[in-house]
């Protein structure tokens, strides 16, 4: 897997920040092939993971996102297709 480019991603969304919003999508699924987003809640990061990743491509995709600019902390949340399945058959 081709990490996405992280810091070119929140540069295009940094006035975001700047106009008052504290909390907005970094990365979208359609910038990162599916495999990801990533939210910003003022200095938290939630990483979303779409696909199936080894522990070291994990890891190193919450470290690249705990290193960019005025993000403290990153919770990781996986996001397997067959749970989403699961949830829109429930409705």
């Amino acid at each position: 897997m081709k990490p996405p480019d992280l810091p070119a991603l929140l540069a295009r969304r940094a006035h975001l920040p700047a106009g008052g919003t504290t909390v907005y999508r970094t990365a979208h699924t359609t910038e990162t092939g599916g495999v990801l987003a990533l939210d910003v809640a003022g200095d938290a990061a939630v990483l979303s993971l779409y696909a199936d990743l080894s522990a070291g491509e994990e890891e190193a995709l919450a470290a690249a996102c705990g290193a960019l600019p005025g993000v403290a902390a990153v919770y990781l949340k996986r996001r397997p297709a067959e749970a989403r399945h699961a949830a829109n058959v429930a409705r």
